[in-house]
């Protein structure tokens, strides 16, 4: 009867206790660290397999992004601009940027540069010309916009930054 009793009062003491891999770490890792250290932390085992059949990596992908600016000229002979962006090709882009020129009353409607996955600023100089800064950093995009500018001009005002950067799609 005794042995009865020291069996059960064993099994109640482990019954209770969650199992840890080594280290406590979840189950697919190891203990990382530690020693004189002074920390200790997990990392995974290489190639294990949580039987979960779950992928954690992302979802979705980076899509492209194409925007044209396009130069007309209006009645009063003065340059004008237009522009498309987040457009998924070239020739939406530059299709469309035409069209908004023409649809603004300019004339001779004629691409200036296309761009992908940027920024593209355009900026006025003091001499009614029109400069334009392209870069992945908007900053950057500016600062070659007012250079080029500067060449000519004393004064340069930023008319606008367009932002066709490529999108994220789930």
């Amino acid at each position: 009867m005794r042995i009865f009793f020291k069996i059960g009062i064993l099994i109640s003491l482990f019954w209770g206790f969650s199992a840890y891999a080594e280290g406590n770490c979840p189950a697919g890792s190891y203990p990382t660290g530690g020693g004189n250290a002074g920390w200790v932390g997990c990392a995974p085992i290489p190639g294990y397999d949580s039987g979960q059949g779950q992928d954690n990596g992302p979802r979705g992908h980076w899509e492209d992004s194409y925007g044209t600016l396009v130069f007309g000229d209006a009645d009063d002979g003065t340059l004008r601009y237009s522009y498309s962006y987040n457009y998924e090709n070239e020739k939406t882009a530059i299709r469309r940027a035409l069209k908004e020129c023409k649809d603004g009353g300019n004339k001779n409607c004629r691409e200036e540069v296309t761009f992908r996955n940027s920024y593209l600023v355009v900026v006025d100089g003091e001499n009614g010309s029109i400069y334009w800064g392209n870069d992945k950093n908007e900053s950057k995009a500016k600062m070659l916009a007012i250079g080029e500018c500067q060449k000519s001009n004393k004064d340069c005002i930023v008319l606008r930054s367009i932002d066709s950067r490529a999108v994220w799609v789930n």
